[in-house]
Order: structure tokens, then C-alpha cells, then sequence
């Protein structure tokens, strides 16, 4: 507690020096400061000021500080640094921690440092470099103490005399045999107190298993925290001891995996730096930006299908919020549950389903409340059952899919090789969104048509036909509504629709591609026109296929006489000129003698030759 107290209060004594710029005062301050907490303030820090504290350092502070500092805070450091100089630093570090240093550097500044070092320090090093720095080989240092089990324990205290240190967190001997394979521990706490004359055959212990060099790092930290141990040695596929893993490796481990935890929520790197330039921040943040932006341009592309619905009830774009926000804090509860699995290790394909269930059946039941909630408080507010009703049975829908959607997306995220932290939460915000979007929206569509008939002045009452009658009726109106929506926008205004209510609908039909909300919204359309007088438009639709007819009619007279003047050429002209007194004799003997020709020209020559005589059939009839 007293050194804590002392930390901060030579943190604020360094504040206060860089703001007075006295420079001596900060050397003086830093040169005070543990390894440890001269990180912490260049971290906390922006770029400027990280330089001039790193400029104070002495020699041989250098090498402990870069070992505390976040991997791209420390590699700014390093890019800067002379060869010569890099290779003193690291030269005072273990061989894990170099190891690191060294994995993340350009292979020319590796290859220049690892050529000035000393053979010995290369040798080392190469074991660990071998390895990824994931996996317990990368974690490892080489810097052990082994013995053999023939020994006895007066002489394995003699040994550890000779050595004028040993290292750091060691609480056991690792004990081999004469090929190096790992046989088992001995732990100092044993050897201070057991009796000098025994072997450590005896006194070692054999339950202890060594960590395989691949094994990966996440695995490692949960060994050491399932068993509570300080160090563990690291052996290949032979079972031949490389080195050993100690706690202040593992708890790295741990810190990294909470910082990817946390920042992957945000869509940004673990490494992100908090004082990062804005070209360097900018560019990390735009990704994520850019794959949000698509996922919301999926939620309002939902959300537009039901604009004319959104128009009439204002009501609704009050309560989609509350729809799509409900399911999106109940998805990410369960995300963060299946995540936080995944990173234990707790999950296998028995658990998994157990899992999926459970979320399903608790989507439901909070579902089940607080759609209750929502819709009494919906009923209430704005004075109207439906749309009570409709938001309840919508949350209920939107917060069992989330629970059933936080579960699968990370496993099947994880199955593709991709982070569930950072990927799944825009996955998930775009299944709540659509699923909590378009029922609300397509539900509340169905209960305003039924509204607006019972609202109008239409009585059934008051001539009651038969029920095969009124199906018929209704049958009728239907097909004829959906011959409206199937016309041309120019067919369409010929038509003479005075109610604005079908109009709209009609418009509104023309614009649905899915089948079940097409079928609902010409029900619609059918119920409408039952509240208005059909007839003109039967009569305008009855027009129009006459006209269509008679069309079709003068185009098959045309044909025929087409067919007749290339078949019996100058004899059908007299004909052709009986019927069109207009028409340019020469032109149309060329025509008909053009078209006289067999080959891949024929079929051209035919529809030139038509063409013609449709221009003259359209010109007697504007003359007409």
C-alpha cells in the first residue's frame, strides 16, 4: 500500500515537471520509477512526450521499459534504434522476451542483430525463434536449471551454490535423464527441508506433466491458472526438455486476451495504441465503419418496404427502436456468453447444444414479459390495441431469434476461422434489426387495411347477400384489383380510380416482390374497391382489351398480307395498294422483291417488309 501511495505520488511530481519543462527534474523522477510504471507513463502519454521521457532513460533502463511496453508502442521504439544498440538491449533480456521483440521487427533489422550477438546467445535464441509466438515454444525461455535423478539432494544444493543466481521465478529444479527427456520436478520447497542425504528419486515428483512446445498460448494461461503454478517445463515431440514457461509469460498472455476482448467489441486491434496519430487511427476505424454501414443499409432496406405504412402511423417509428434495441441487448448477452466459452475453453458439441437451447427457451421467456410490458405501455400511449398487440407478438419474435442468433453466429464464426469478438456483434445487430423490423412493420400493415374497412362507410349489413355470394363478390374484386396492378403505368392512367386510399395500394402492390406480402396487399386492394362503384373501371379495362384486340386483328391482317406478297410477288401488289391507296408502289415492289430471297437474309428482309406496311396501316389511321 505505502509503495503505491509513493508510485502515484511520484507520477504527479512528473506531471508536474513536464509541465514546467525542467527536464533535469524529470530525468531525476524517471530514473526513480520502476520499469514497470516508466511504461505506464509513456503509454499514457501523447507521441511528443513519449520521446522526451525515452530520451531521459539511462542505458540500462532501456532494455526493462521496452520489455513493459504494448507491442506497436515498442516496435516505434525499435525501428529508430541502431543495430549495435538494439543488440545491447536485448542482450539484458530473457530469451522469450527477445524472442518477441525479434518476431515482430523487419527481418533485416532481425537478421543485423542476431549477427552481432555472440554464438552462444544465437543458439538460444534460435529455439525459441523456431516456434510461433502463440504457442508455449514462443513463450518458453531456455534459461533453466536441470538435474538427474541419481543425485542426491546434498549435491544438488552444492550445484545451486556455483551459480550466482538463478533464475527468476524458479520454484522447482526440472529433473532429467542422461538424453534430457523430462522425468519430473523437484520443488526448491522440498529440497530446503528434506534430509540432504536422500536422492532426488525420491524426492521428486512424477505427477507434474511437461507442456508440449505447440501447445497454444491460451492453453498454457489455462493450466497455469487451473493449477495455480509458477513455472512449467516446455518439451518437444520426444518429450525433451527446451525450456520452461513462467507466470509473468502467462499473466502477458491473460492481459492480451482481455485487451482483445474488450477492443474487439469496438471493431479495433488489441495493439491499438491510445494516443496513435489520426492516419494511423483513422484507416484501423474506417473497416468496421465501412461493414456497419452495409449491415445498416440490410436494416433500412427493410424499413423502406413499409414506407407508406411508416407515413400513416407516425406511432411507428416511435416504437421500431425500442423493437430492434430490446433484441440487440438480449443478443449481445448471449454473444458475450458464448464468446467468453469459446475463450475458456468450456465449449464442446454436447455444451454447444445445451447452450443454443437454453438461450432459445430465455429469449422466449423474457420475450413473454416484456412484450407484456411493451404492449400495455404501447395500448396505452397511443390509444390502440392493434398496435399493442402487434409490437408484443414482434418482441416476443426479435428477443428468441437474438437468444438463438448470439449462440449459433460465434460458433459458426469460429468454425470459419473468424473472430467471433470482433465480427460477431455487427452479424448480430443485423439479425435483430431485420428480424425485430419486418414483422412489426409487415403485421401492422395487415391490421391498418382491416382498419380502413372497418372505418369506412361501406355497410354489408344493409342488403345481406348469401356467403357463396359474398365470396364470389369478394373473388371478383380481387381479380379485377389485381389486373389493375399488373397494367402499365401508362394502361394504369386511362383508368379512372377517384379513391386516393387504392391508388395507393395499387402503387404500393406495384413495388412488393415478396409472395406473401404481394397475396396481403391485394386482399387489401379487394376490400378497398368493395367500399366504390367498379363499374368504371370495368368499363375502361373492358376498353382496353378491345383495343387490344382490334390491335391484334389489324397485326395478323398484316401478316397475312405480308406472307401473300412474298409468296406471289407482283400479283398480291394490286391488293396491297387496294387496301393502302397511299403507299409508294416502287418502294413496296422492292420490298416485296427483297424479301423473295432465301438464306440467313430472309427473316430481315420479311420484317423490313413489315415494318413498312405497319408504318402505312398507322398513317391511314391518324389520317382517319
Amino acid at each position: 500500500m505505502n509503495s503505491s501511495v509513493t508510485t502515484k505520488k511520484q507520477l504527479a511530481q512528473l506531471d508536474r515537471a513536464l509541465d514546467g519543462g525542467t527536464l533535469g527534474d524529470v530525468a531525476g523522477i524517471v530514473g526513480d520509477l520502476s520499469p514497470g510504471d516508466v511504461a505506464y507513463l509513456i503509454t499514457s502519454y501523447p507521441p511528443r512526450i513519449r520521446q522526451v521521457i525515452w530520451s531521459l532513460l539511462e542505458p540500462e533502463q532501456e532494455a526493462d521499459v521496452l520489455n513493459e511496453l504494448p507491442e506497436e508502442l515498442r516496435n516505434q521504439f525499435l525501428v529508430e534504434m541502431e543495430p549495435k544498440a538494439l543488440a545491447l538491449i536485448v542482450g539484458q533480456l530473457d530469451d522469450d522476451d527477445v524472442a518477441d521483440i525479434l518476431h515482430d521487427l523487419p527481418d533485416s533489422i532481425t537478421e543485423q542483430v542476431l549477427g552481432i550477438m555472440d554464438e552462444a546467445d544465437r543458439t538460444r535464441l534460435a529455439t525459441v525463434l523456431a516456434f510461433p509466438d502463440d504457442v508455449a515454444g514462443g513463450l518458453m525461455s531456455t534459461d533453466t536449471i536441470s538435474i538427474r535423478a541419481d543425485l542426491t539432494l546434498d549435491v544438488v544444493m552444492r550445484y545451486l551454490r556455483r551459480h550466482a543466481e538463478i533464475p527468476q521465478n524458479t520454484d522447482s529444479i526440472i529433473v532429467v535423464n542422461r538424453e534430457d527427456h523430462f522425468v519430473g520436478i523437484l520443488p526448491i520447497r522440498i529440497l530446503l527441508v528434506a534430509d540432504p542425504s536422500q536422492s532426488v528419486r525420491e524426492m521428486m515428483l512424477t505427477n507434474r506433466d511437461a507442456i508440449p512446445a505447440q501447445l497454444p498460448a491460451t492453453e498454457v494461461a489455462r493450466l497455469f491458472e487451473r493449477n495455480d503454478w509458477i513455472s512449467a517445463p516446455v518439451v518437444d515431440e520426444e518429450n525433451r526438455l527446451l525450456g520452461r514457461i513462467t507466470i509473468d509469460d502467462v499473466v502477458d498472455v491473460i492481459r492480451e486476451e482481455a485487451d482483445h476482448s474488450l477492443t474487439s467489441l469496438g471493431g479495433i486491434g488489441e495493439d491499438e495504441d491510445t494516443f496513435a496519430t489520426v492516419m494511423q487511427t483513422a484507416p484501423r476505424r474506417a473497416v468496421w465503419l465501412g461493414i456497419n454501414l452495409i449491415t445498416a443499409l440490410i436494416a433500412s432496406s427493410v424499413i423502406n418496404m413499409f414506407q407508406d405504412t411508416i407515413e400513416k402511423v407516425v406511432a411507428l417509428a416511435v416504437l421500431m427502436p425500442i423493437v430492434a434495441s430490446m433484441g440487440g441487448v438480449a443478443g449481445t448477452q448471449t454473444l458475450t456468453v458464448l464468446i467468453r466459452g469459446l475463450a475458456m475453453g468450456q465449449l464442446n458439441n454436447r455444451s454447444q447444444r445445451w447452450l443454443v437451447a437454453r438461450e432459445a427457451l430465455v429469449g422466449l421467456a423474457n420475450g413473454i414479459l416484456w412484450a407484456l410490458v411493451v404492449a400495455a405501455a404501447a395500448s396505452a400511449w397511443f390509444e390502440d390495441w392493434t398496435l399493442g398487440l402487434v409490437i408484443a407478438a414482434a418482441m416476443m419474435i426479435n428477443l428468441m431469434t437474438a437468444g438463438i442468433a448470439g449462440a449459433v453466429i460465434p460458433l459458426t464464426l469460429k468454425r470459419l476461422g473468424i473472430d467471433p469478438a470482433l465480427a460477431g456483434g455487427v452479424v448480430l445487430t443485423t439479425v435483430t434489426d431485420v428480424v425485430g423490423f419486418y414483422p412489426f412493420l409487415d403485421w401492422q400493415q395487415f391490421f391498418m387495411a382491416k382498419t380502413d374497412i372497418e372505418d369506412s362507410d361501406w355497410n354489408p349489413d344493409e342488403a345481406p347477400p348469401s356467403k357463396s355470394s359474398k365470396k364470389r363478390a369478394m373473388t371478383a374484386l380481387q381479380v379485377l384489383g389485381t389486373r389493375l396492378v399488373n397494367l402499365t403505368p401508362s394502361q394504369l392512367e386511362q383508368i379512372p380510380i377517384e379513391d386516393s386510399r387504392l391508388q395507393d395500394a395499387v402503387l404500393q402492390a406495384r413495388k412488393i416482390t415478396q409472395r406473401g406480402g404481394l397475396r396481403r396487399q391485394l386482399q387489401y386492394i379487394g376490400k378497398l374497391m368493395r367500399v366504390i362503384d367498379p363499374e368504371p373501371i370495368e368499363t375502361a379495362l373492358a376498353k382496353l382489351d378491345g383495343v387490344h384486340q382490334a390491335e391484334r386483328a389489324q397485326l395478323h391482317q398484316l401478316e397475312q398480307l405480308r406472307d401473300a406478297l412474298i409468296a406471289q410477288g407482283d400479283a398480291a401488289l394490286p391488293a396491297a395498294l387496294a387496301a393502302f391507296p397511299h403507299a409508294d408502289r416502287q418502294q413496296l415492289r422492292h420490298l416485296t422483291r427483297q424479301s423473295d430471297v432465301s438464306g440467313p437474309r430472309a427473316k430481315e428482309q420479311a420484317r423490313k417488309l413489315f415494318r413498312y406496311l405497319r408504318e402505312l396501316q398507322e398513317s391511314s389511321d391518324a389520317d382517319f
